[in-house]
């Protein structure tokens, strides 16, 4: 089983290299379609709204579903089957309220997620400019943002497509070890004190509301005994595994919110490696505290 790091997420970039440009993707049925910015399997969509030349159009209420189970909730104005204008947009663990250009996240907005909020401009789904933060402790602090990095952090991140690979063991015969995982952009195998300032900003990103001298949960040692145990195990099965998981101020498995996964079996086994592992605790404001781990995996 070979697996690949999905782009999504969360303070945790695991990205393959993205989406190769092409022409926009759509669901819904063929009078009344709807942009689809990331196409995967199983997902379908439903709109509460009107059409217009085989498009959703006007004001109303847009749900996505995975396998039946909603993922993201969407109230505001459509044109032409993407989000534009004034909206609301509701995924597990977070809150969009603001402006919508193109169907992504574009002008002034305000985005509430993991006790803090980044109020402020964006400019293609991500912070891109001045706007306030507010950490989870209450403090509030004006921010620069540079494509979802802070101004201060932006010339530290290394932001190439340098990406690492998880290998495995060698086939009989052969000296050359499977590649089990690919797709990480800082190293499986490091602690979070391990990896330089660009990886570790690199990890922060998107986390908006972390300040300088705050850090996420991470696995001790790395993710690759995680990652390892899952690929080794998780055989014969293909598509999209997306969970956020708790861990607690002690480094401990709180719960998991499962988003996406290609069946009951893979979602319970990925969520029994979290119960065993350990992680440091994130850290806000020079406190331990509790904080979601997006786990993003490609199956194939």
């Amino acid at each position: 089983m070979r697996i690949k790091f999905l782009a999504v997420c969360s303070f945790f970039m695991l990205s393959q290299s993205g989406w190769a440009a092409s022409a926009p993707k759509y669901a819904g049925p063929e009078d009344c379609r709807v942009l689809k910015q990331n196409p995967v399997s199983n997902e379908y969509v439903r709109w509460s709204g009107g059409c217009k030349d085989g498009y959703a159009e006007g004001t109303g209420t847009l749900r996505w579903f995975y396998r039946d189970i909603l993922i993201s909730t969407y109230e505001g104005s459509m044109v032409k089957g993407g989000r534009q204008g004034q909206g609301v947009l509701v995924k597990t663990g977070s809150i969009y309220e603001g402006v919508f250009n193109d169907d992504k996240r574009q002008g002034f907005g305000k985005m509430t997620e993991l006790g803090g909020s980044y109020e402020g401009l964006w400019d293609d789904d991500e912070p891109h400019g001045m706007g306030v933060v507010t950490y989870p402790n209450g403090t509030k602090q004006q921010r620069q943002f540079v494509h979802g990095i802070p101004q201060e952090q932006a010339e530290f991140a290394d932001r190439t497509e340098t990406k690492f690979t998880l290998n495995g063991d060698a086939h009989v015969g052969s000296r050359l070890p499977d590649a089990l995982a690919s797709g990480l952009n800082v190293p499986f195998n490091r602690s979070y004190s391990q990896l330089t300032l660009a990886q570790q900003l690199k990890v922060k990103h998107n986390y908006v509301f972390l300040g300088s001298t705050d850090e996420p949960p991470y696995p001790e040692g790395g993710p690759a005994a995680i990652i390892e145990t899952i690929a080794r195990s998780v055989t014969g099965r293909s598509g999209d595994l997306e969970m956020d998981v708790l861990i607690d101020e002690h480094g401990k498995f709180v719960n998991a919110t499962v988003l996406k996964s290609p069946d009951e079996n893979a979602t319970q086994f990925a969520a029994a490696q979290f119960v065993k592992a350990k992680f440091k605790p994130a850290v806000c404001g020079g406190k331990p505290c509790a904080m979601l781990y997006p786990l993003r995996i490609r199956f194939d």
